[in-house]
């Protein structure tokens, strides 16, 4: 039996000097998740929050954000800026030290593809640069319908192809 995590988990970092991680939130995230994996489209079953799911907020000097963001698999064949299906971050920007935050949404899929997004699987978003101004608050960026000003990469790795068996001679643990 291959045991796997039942969500995404969402790793986002930001390169250069100039800009810094102040907050990062999930949002339109799928209501539920099959317990066991299928041949069938997860999502047929499934409804999408169009709303906010949760997030978290950042120290000063936050460059890297590893683990703590998590939702369940989405599949939507046409995601689009500002619409209420695609799973999507909002992201928090500040300059680096200090200054006025600035939102910006989003959407993790490739580009010019639908958005897969599997259990099991981190999704890095690399933020290379700022390259414009953001919107004032999170529900502003979230209902944007322009992309948003950064210069994104987004990368996705398996977390266990293979797992792990552990053994003590009498207990075995599948992880």
């Amino acid at each position: 039996l291959k045991l796997t995590r039942a969500v995404s988990r969402f790793d986002v970092q930001i390169l250069g000097d100039t800009h810094e991680i102040a907050s990062v939130s999930i949002w339109n995230n799928a209501s539920k998740t099959p317990t066991w994996l299928s041949n069938t489209n997860a999502s047929d079953a499934v409804t999408i929050n169009p709303a906010r799911f949760y997030g978290i907020e950042y120290p000063s000097n936050t460059k890297e954000v590893k683990g703590g963001l998590y939702t369940f698999e989405n599949y939507n064949s046409d995601p689009a800026v500002g619409d209420d299906a695609t799973t999507c971050l909002v992201l928090g920007i500040r300059p680096y030290g200090g200054g006025t935050e600035e939102y910006y949404r989003v959407n993790i899929h490739p580009e010019e593809s639908g958005q897969s997004l599997k259990r099991n699987y981190v999704y890095q978003v690399t933020v290379r640069a700022v390259l414009g101004a953001g919107k004032g608050n999170e529900q502003e960026a979230y209902e944007s319908k322009v992309d948003p000003n950064l210069d994104i990469d987004i990368n996705n790795w398996s977390l266990d192809d293979e797992g792990v068996i552990l053994t003590d001679g009498k207990n075995t643990l599948a992880v």
